[in-house]
C-alpha cells in the first residue's frame, strides 16, 4: 500500500533540496522540485497549432486536462471476445488499484463496484470488490494529474521502496480479462494468485474451460 505520509511530502538528503522549488507556467505557482507535487511537463492545447510543452503544477495539469481530456488507452475500454462470445470489461481489484495506479484506499473506496466471494480453493474468506479499470485510471490521472502525474507517482513510491507494478499488457492482458470475465459470469473471482490461473494468464497453458470448470464452485 502506498505510504502513510501527506501526498507533498518527500524524503531529502540536504536541505538544499528541501528548498529547491520550480515555477508552474501557468499559475506562477512554486513546486517541490521532487515528489507527488512536483511540476510535470504537459502538451498544452493553449499555445500553438499542436500544441506546446509546458511546466504545470498539479492544480494546473487538473484544469488542463479539464478542458481537454487524455484518450483512454484501448486497455481499458470493454470490448466483444468473438471467440469467448461476450463482452468483455476490464477489471481490477483493490490491490491492483493500488499497486498499478498508486491510489489509496480513500481515493476509490467510493467509485461504483462489484462484490463477488471468491471461489472456494481461495485462502482469502473475504469477498473481493472489483472496479472497472476504466474508472480507476480516470480517478488516479484526477488523483496524480494526467498519466505524467501517475507515471510520477510509480516512480516517486518505487523510490520510497514501496511495491508497484505496471498494468498488464499484450496476450497477458487478454486472458486476464478474459477468465475473470468468465468468472464473474459464475458469480464469483478466482485470483491470479492461484497456481492454474497464474499459469494460463502468464502462459497460456491450461485448458480455459475445465480451469472454469473446476474452480468456479
Amino acid at each position: 500500500m502506498p505510504p502513510k505520509q501527506p501526498l507533498d511530502s518527500t524524503n531529502h538528503k540536504s536541505n538544499k533540496r528541501d528548498t529547491k522549488t520550480n515555477t508552474c507556467k501557468f499559475c506562477k505557482g512554486r513546486s517541490p522540485a521532487e515528489g507527488l507535487d512536483r511540476v510535470l511537463p504537459v502538451l498544452s492545447r493553449r499555445f500553438g497549432v499542436v500544441g506546446t510543452t509546458v511546466i504545470l503544477c498539479l492544480d494546473c495539469r487538473r484544469k488542463e486536462f479539464a478542458i481537454k481530456s487524455e484518450p483512454y488507452p484501448p486497455t481499458v475500454e470493454s470490448y466483444m471476445d468473438t471467440a469467448y462470445g461476450g463482452r468483455i470489461v476490464p477489471r481490477i481489484n483493490e490491490n491492483e488499484a493500488r499497486l498499478h495506479y498508486c491510489l489509496k484506499d480513500d481515493q476509490f473506496r467510493n467509485l461504483h463496484h462489484i462484490i463477488v466471494r471468491p471461489v472456494r480453493t481461495s485462502r482469502d474468506p473475504y469477498e473481493v470488490m472489483l472496479y472497472d479499470e476504466k474508472a480507476i485510471l480516470k480517478q488516479a490521472r484526477w488523483v496524480h494529474g494526467g498519466d505524467v502525474g501517475i507515471a510520477n507517482a510509480r516512480q516517486f513510491f518505487a523510490g520510497q521502496g514501496e511495491l508497484v507494478e505496471l498494468p498488464p499488457v499484450g496476450p497477458v492482458l487478454e486472458r486476464r480479462n478474459k477468465i475473470r470475465q468468465a468468472f464473474l459470469m459464475r458469480k464469483v473471482y478466482a485470483s491470479s494468485r492461484l497456481p492454474q490461473i497464474r499459469d494460463y494468464v502468464k502462459t497460456g497453458r491450461g485448458n480455459f474451460e475445465e480451469i472454469v470448470d473446476t474452480l468456479a464452485v
